[in-house]
């Protein structure tokens, strides 16, 4: 006796995959994100916003605007992707200059705190000296 197939396991997709394989179905998906949009209050006003935010950002992301299109078309490019690679490079550069500029100072602020430490004590001792002689 043969066991019965197992039961097919349900699927259901990340947003991202979604929006990198969209189909003929982008219609019956917005008019799900709408009806998202319109659910009625439910006396949590922090709740309702963010479902609402929510239920906007998925419909953007199904159906985006041209000019964002045109955008993320462009970062994805070979200019987005070489552009990405030259602020990277400039931030590390950026780093590791800044990282030598405060190697550099801390012997001189080092110095600058001992000489102000120093200051301070000269201060006091002579005041606290004037103080004595005028007594």
């Amino acid at each position: 006796m043969a066991a019965p197939p197992p039961e097919p396991v349900p699927v259901e997709h990340s947003p991202a995959y979604l929006l990198r394989h969209r189909s003929k179905t982008e219609a019956a998906d917005l008019s799900i994100v709408r009806a998202k949009q319109e659910e009625p209050f439910t006396g949590n006003a922090v709740e309702w916003a963010v479902r609402r935010l929510d239920a906007s950002l998925d419909e953007a992301e199904l159906d985006p605007p041209p000019g964002a299109k045109a955008i993320i078309d462009v970062a994805r490019g070979p200019f987005g992707t070489a552009t990405v690679q030259g602020v990277t490079a400039a931030a590390r550069v950026t780093v590791k200059v800044g990282t030598t500029a405060l190697k550099a100072a801390a012997p001189v602020g080092k110095w600058v705190v001992q000489q102000s430490f120093k200051a301070a004590l000269g201060v006091l001792s002579s005041s606290g000296a004037n103080r004595r002689q005028n007594k």
